[in-house]
C-alpha cells in the first residue's frame, strides 16, 4: 500500500509540473522572448553558415597564438609572443586553448566563445531593461539587439569584443537588482562576472567605476560602512585579485598593459569622432529614436534633481548615462581611439535610449488610436531590421574570403615542411604560429646590417607577401644578396589568371 501512495503523490508532482509547463507556455510573455531569441540565434546561424571557415585577422590570430603557446610552448622566447602576452587579456586565448587540445576546429570553437555568448546577450539585455523600464521596452531593446549588424559580424570573429559583453550584461543585471540594499550575494555575482569581462576585455574597468560613482550618488558615505559591499566586492574580485598578484610576481606590475595604452594614447588628439560612430552602429531610423530616448532621459533626469534616488526610473536613468558618459570620455580622452565594436561597452543605453523613444512616442500615437501606436512600432523595428540585417550581410559576405591566401599557404606549410622549419618574413608570425604550428624568425628592427646575416641563416624558408608588404630595406637585401639562394616552393595568387601573386614561398638555400 505505502508503495502504491508513493506513485499516486509522484504523479500528482508530475501532473502539476506539467500544468505549470503548459501555463508559461501559452504566456505570451514567454512567447515574445522566446520569439526574438529564437530569431536571434537563427540569424547567426544563417551568418555563421556563410562565415565559418574565414581567415582569422590579426587580432583573432593573436589570441590564437597565445592559446597554442599554452599548449605547445614553442614560442616561449619569441619577441612577438611576448609582447602580445603583455597586452592581451587571458581569459579569452585561456578558453581558446581548451578548446584546441579538445581538437575543436575552428567553426567550433566560434560557435561555443562567440555565437552562444552572443545569443545569451540578447536574453541578458531583456532582462536589464525590463527590470530597468518594464517587459515593453526590455521586448523593443531585445530585438534591436537581435538584429544588430555589428554584434552579429563579431558574432562571427574569434575576438574578445562579444564574449566581454556578455559577462558585462550579466553584472550588470545582477548589480541592478542588487544596488538598493546592497545585497552580498547578488553584488558578488555582478563584480565576479565583471572580473570576467575585464579579463576578457580590460576596458570593462569602466563598468566598475561606474558602479562605485552610481553607489556613491545612491547610497552616499554610507556605501563605505556597508559591510556588504566590501564582503560581496572581494569575493566577487577573487578573479582580478588572482590575476593582478600573478602580474605583480612575474612583471613586477599589476597591469603592464596600461603603460602601454597610455603611451600610445598621449600622442595622439582627442578622439572626438567616437560620437559619429553613433550613425553607423545604429543606423536609420534607429538613430532618431536614440536621440529622442536620450533627450527624453535627460529631461526626466532634470525633473527628479535632487531626488534621484528616491525614484527608480530616475536611478535607472542616470546609471545609463553614467555608462555612456564614462565609456565615451574614456575613448575619447583617456585611449584617444576607437572603432565601432569599441562602443560595445555602452551597447546598454544605446539600446535602451532607442527602445524609450520608440515607446515613447508609440505610445503618444496609441492615445490617438491604438492601432495606430502599434502599427508605428512595428513598421519602424521592420525597417530598421532590414536596414541593419541587410548592412550585416553586405560586409559578412564581402569579408568573409579575407586573406584566405595566407591561411591557405600556411596550412600548405604544415603538410608540407619538416615540423622544425623555421619561416621569416613581415606579418607572417600570426600566420605560422596559428595555422602551422612552425617556429617563426623575425627581420631585425635594430642594427640591421649587422644582424640581418644570422636572422637568415636561422630561417629556412622566407614569405613574401603582399598582405604585410616588405620594408624597402629588406626588399633591398634580397635583390642584392639572396637572389641565387632562394627556391620557389609555393605560389598563390588573387586572380585566376595568376598575374597578381599573393603569398610566395621560398625555400633559403644554405650557403656551404
Amino acid at each position: 500500500m505505502e508503495e502504491i501512495k508513493k506513485e499516486i503523490e509522484i504523479n500528482k508532482e508530475i501532473e502539476k509540473k506539467k500544468e505549470k509547463i503548459k501555463s508559461w507556455l501559452k504566456n505570451k510573455n514567454f512567447a515574445f522572448l522566446s520569439a526574438i531569441l529564437i530569431f536571434a540565434f537563427f540569424v547567426r546561424i544563417y551568418f555563421f553558415q556563410i562565415a565559418k571557415n574565414q581567415t582569422h585577422w590579426w587580432d583573432s590570430l593573436a589570441y590564437g597564438n597565445i592559446a597554442k603557446n599554452l599548449i605547445f610552448h614553442m614560442w616561449d622566447e619569441s619577441v612577438y609572443i611576448l609582447g602580445e602576452l603583455n597586452i592581451r587579456p587571458p581569459l579569452l586565448p585561456y578558453l581558446w586553448s581548451i578548446l584546441l587540445r579538445l581538437n575543436f576546429s575552428d567553426a567550433s570553437s566560434i560557435f561555443f566563445l562567440e555565437l552562444l555568448p552572443s545569443v545569451v546577450s540578447v536574453w541578458l539585455i531583456f532582462l536589464i531593461a525590463k527590470e530597468m523600464y518594464g517587459r515593453d521596452v526590455g521586448y523593443v531593446s531585445a530585438f534591436l539587439f537581435s538584429v544588430s549588424w555589428i554584434h552579429i559580424f563579431y558574432s562571427l570573429r574569434m575576438l574578445t569584443d562579444v564574449p566581454s559583453l556578455a559577462f558585462s550584461l550579466a553584472s550588470l543585471y545582477f548589480f541592478i537588482k542588487s544596488y538598493e540594499n546592497v545585497d552580498s550575494r547578488r553584488f558578488s555575482f555582478s563584480i565576479f562576472f565583471l572580473s570576467f569581462a575585464v579579463l576578457t576585455r580590460y576596458v570593462y574597468a569602466i563598468i566598475g567605476v561606474v558602479y562605485i560613482v552610481f553607489l556613491l550618488i545612491n547610497h552616499k558615505h554610507k556605501i563605505f560602512l556597508n559591510k556588504k559591499f566590501y564582503r560581496g566586492g572581494l569575493i566577487g574580485a577573487t578573479p582580478l585579485i588572482i590575476f593582478f598578484l600573478m602580474n605583480l610576481y612575474f612583471h613586477g606590475n599589476i597591469m603592464p598593459a596600461t603603460s602601454v595604452y597610455q603611451a600610445g594614447a598621449e600622442s595622439q588628439p582627442f578622439a572626438f569622432y567616437t560620437l559619429s560612430l553613433f550613425t553607423s552602429i545604429l543606423l536609420k531610423p534607429w538613430l532618431s529614436f536614440f536621440i529622442i530616448g536620450l533627450t527624453f532621459v535627460v529631461f526626466s533626469l532634470f525633473l527628479h534633481y535632487g531626488q534621484i534616488n528616491k525614484s527608480k526610473l530616475a536611478s535607472m536613468h542616470l546609471f545609463n548615462l553614467l555608462v555612456l558618459a564614462m565609456g565615451l570620455g574614456f575613448f575619447i580622452f583617456f585611449l584617444r581611439a576607437a572603432e565601432d565594436r569599441y562602443l560595445f561597452m555602452i551597447f546598454l543605453p544605446l539600446l535602451v535610449f532607442t527602445s524609450l523613444g520608440l515607446v515613447y512616442v508609440s505610445n503618444f500615437l496609441r492615445k490617438y488610436s491604438k492601432l495606430l501606436g502599434v502599427i508605428f512600432l512595428l513598421a519602424i523595428l521592420f525597417f530598421g531590421a532590414y536596414y541593419q540585417l541587410k548592412l550585416a550581410n553586405e560586409i559578412i559576405v564581402s569579408r568573409a574570403s579575407t586573406f584566405r591566401q595566407m591561411k591557405e599557404a600556411f596550412l600548405w606549410v604544415k603538410e608540407n615542411t619538416p615540423e622544425d622549419a623555421v619561416f621569416l618574413g613581415m606579418g607572417v608570425e600570426p600566420y605560422a604560429i596559428y595555422y602551422s604550428e612552425r617556429p617563426v624568425e623575425a627581420w631585425p628592427q635594430k642594427d640591421f646590417e649587422n644582424s640581418v646575416e644570422q636572422v637568415i641563416e636561422n630561417s629556412d624558408y622566407l614569405v613574401i607577401n603582399a598582405f604585410h608588404p616588405t620594408e624597402e630595406k629588406i626588399t633591398n637585401y634580397i635583390n642584392q644578396n639572396l637572389q641565387n639562394r632562394l627556391e620557389t616552393a609555393y605560389v598563390s595568387f588573387f586572380d585566376q589568371a595568376q598575374t597578381q601573386p599573393a603569398v610566395i614561398i621560398y625555400k633559403i638555400k644554405k650557403e656551404i
